[in-house]
């Protein structure tokens, strides 16, 4: 495992982000940064527990603003079934969504590992616009109504 720790902060290294080594036992875990226009994106790198398991990158970032469970679960589907890499998100809380991207080890690669960071930051981007522009629709109709309840007093 101790090679794949070393490749994994290479690469990371090799792309300017920052990653340092939490637990270097097996299943490894590391931690790694980047800095984007959505802000810090830390991304906690799981190793596998076993030769045919997956590396699995996982990280939490935060929305807009509060949306019920049921309806961020179907927004969060809908986002993950447009992406061709092994991705998975889950509400972690009104504001909150988890995500996990996994890795198996024929794809562990520069590339492969790069394609998961990388698919973990359109993600965020994705669910966060959705969320947006869910919040401002939702917005924009209440403002609607009460135009409408307010002229219907006139």
């Amino acid at each position: 495992m101790s090679a794949l720790i070393d490749e994994l902060q290479r690469w990371c290294a090799l792309a300017g982000f920052g990653c340092r080594v939490v637990d270097p036992g097996t299943p490894f875990r590391l931690v790694m940064g980047l800095e984007d226009d959505g802000g810090l994106l830390a991304i906690t790198i799981d190793g596998p527990a076993g030769p045919d398991d997956p590396l699995r990158l996982r990280y939490r970032f935060d929305l807009a603003g509060p949306m019920p469970p049921e309806r961020l679960a179907r927004l969060l589907d809908a986002a993950i079934m447009q992406r061709s890499a092994m991705v998975d998100a889950r509400p972690a809380a009104a504001d909150d969504v988890d995500m996990v991207v996994a890795l198996y080890p024929g794809g562990m690669t520069r590339h492969g590992f790069m394609t998961g960071v990388f698919e973990c930051q359109k993600l965020r981007r994705i669910v966060r616009g959705e969320v947006e522009g869910a919040l401002a629709s939702e917005a924009a109709l209440a403002s609607l109504a009460a135009l409408a309840d307010a002229s219907d007093g006139l």
